[in-house]
Formats: structure tokens, C-alpha cells, sequence
């Protein structure tokens, strides 16, 4: 058997293909797209669509968040590994896809007023409420 597949790679047709095969890697290269997803979602909840680049972006504040509260001492990189914070955070982004889906389909909307409402219900909010703006409240909840 081995030497029919031997013969056969002798043959000029297989040579020829090879040849075109080789040539065509040598024109336009081998591509990383070849080895990596050019999928940015990672995952879908019926219409709803958790790209990559948000699960990053939302993973980093909160890895920066534990730093700043736990104190530079701990990288990102530990943090995000220790905690799972990859893990857990694209459960919750998942979940809330599924709500927003689920929103979307029965056809459920809020106003402005009605989100503001909710909104002045959260403890962290309650400043807003008093007419005094912390940024750096407004971005850790």
C-alpha cells in the first residue's frame, strides 16, 4: 500500500496540485484567520448578541475595580484568574441577554422616568436623589 501512495506522488497531476498548493501559500501567505475564530461573539441569546469585545471591556473595569479596592499589589491578570471574573462575567452577560431578549419579544419598554424611578430606589443612587453627582460612584455600581 505504501508504495501505490509513493507511485502515486510520483504521478504529474498530484505533483502539479501540490505544486499550485504550495505556490498559492507562498501568493498570499497563511493567514491567522486560519487558526483563530474571526467569530467576535461569543455567545447569542436569540437575537441577542455577547460580543468578545465587550466581555473584555467589562471584565478589565471590573478587574480594575478589585485593584483599587484591594490595593495595586494584585495584577489584573491574577485577579481576572483567581475570581473567575471571565467565568462570572460572561454568566451574568448572558443572563442579561436573556432578559433583554425576553424583554424585546413580549415587547416590554421603559421611559426615561421610569428607569430614573428604579434607578433612585438603589441605595447607591440615593446622592443623585440630593442633587450631588459622584463619578466615581456612578461608575463602581
Amino acid at each position: 500500500m505504501a508504495s501505490r501512495i509513493r507511485s502515486g506522488v510520483k504521478s504529474i497531476l498530484v505533483s502539479a496540485l501540490f505544486g499550485l498548493l504550495i505556490a498559492s501559500f507562498a501568493i498570499w501567505g497563511v493567514g491567522g484567520g486560519m487558526f483563530v475564530s474571526s467569530n467576535r461573539v461569543v455567545a447569542t441569546v436569540g437575537e441577542t448578541e455577547v460580543e468578545t469585545a465587550d466581555l473584555y471591556r467589562v471584565v478589565q473595569n471590573q478587574a480594575r475595580q478589585y485593584q483599587q479596592q484591594y490595593g495595586a499589589a494584585v495584577s489584573a491578570q491574577d485577579i481576572i484568574l483567581g475570581l473567575q471574573l471571565h467565568t462570572r462575567t460572561l454568566q451574568q452577560m448572558i443572563s442579561s441577554a436573556a432578559l433583554i431578549d425576553s424583554a424585546t419579544s413580549l415587547g416590554l419598554q421603559g421611559t426615561d422616568k421610569q428607569l430614573l424611578q428604579e434607578m433612585l430606589k438603589v441605595d447607591a443612587f440615593q446622592p443623585i436623589k440630593k442633587g450631588v453627582i459622584d463619578q466615581e460612584t456612578l461608575l463602581t455600581t
